[in-house]
């Protein structure tokens, strides 16, 4: 199953719709960065693309998906951590994403349904069939953003060594996530179960 090739038109109007958001966030990120030649303000900047992709993608879907009102509700806190200037980022990512999966694999006890709960912004929670949807559309839009990655990649030589750092990311996560998608999916049973993605 390929979930990208699911709904052609409303992929094309996801893709648009975050090209132009995307695009304009890119132009802001870059102008307060013109200045940074160090290898801090280069590492800085890619994160901050990273994290402006993220944030069109989510706001391109809204909240009608699960994925998305948790990656917009992340990034909330996120900017309410830095006003408050209580915890970084990559702190923050550490204590909530990786321990967790970590204790599990130490006991043994993780399946692949729980991986990829962990893995998928707002799958805590959901049942397999609607964790398989979510993450058939959470995959599209991955790529979508991949897609856009590559292109501006080729158009703007500004922005190269930073879109290519967040390429290389989001080739990994989508890849991952992907894997952990097909392997759920080989049984005909949750096939059977599982909707069409809109």
């Amino acid at each position: 199953m390929n979930p990208t090739s699911l709904n052609p038109k409303n992929n094309y109007s996801i893709k648009t719709r975050f090209t132009y958001r995307f695009l304009r966030t890119l132009k802001q990120v870059n102008t307060r960065y013109i200045a940074g030649r160090s290898s801090s303000g280069t590492a800085r900047r890619s994160l901050e693309i990273k994290h402006a992709a993220n944030m069109c993608m989510a706001a391109t879907v809204g909240s009608k998906r699960a994925w998305s009102r948790a990656m917009l509700l992340k990034i909330r806190r996120r900017r309410e951590m830095r006003r408050r200037s209580i915890l970084s980022v990559d702190r923050f990512d550490k204590v909530k994403i990786r321990n967790p999966r970590r204790i599990h694999r130490r006991n043994g006890e993780i399946s692949e349904t729980e991986e990829l709960r962990e893995i998928v912004p707002g799958g805590e929670g959901l049942d397999t069939k609607r964790l398989l949807e979510e993450t058939a559309h959470y995959i599209k839009c991955l790529t979508t953003q991949v897609e856009e990655g590559s292109q501006q990649s080729c158009k703007k030589s500004k922005h190269l060594d930073n879109l290519f750092v967040l390429n290389q990311s989001l080739d990994i996560h989508r890849d991952i996530v992907g894997g952990r998608f097909d392997r759920l999916t080989q049984g005909p049973a949750l096939l059977a179960g599982l909707v069409t993605i809109v």
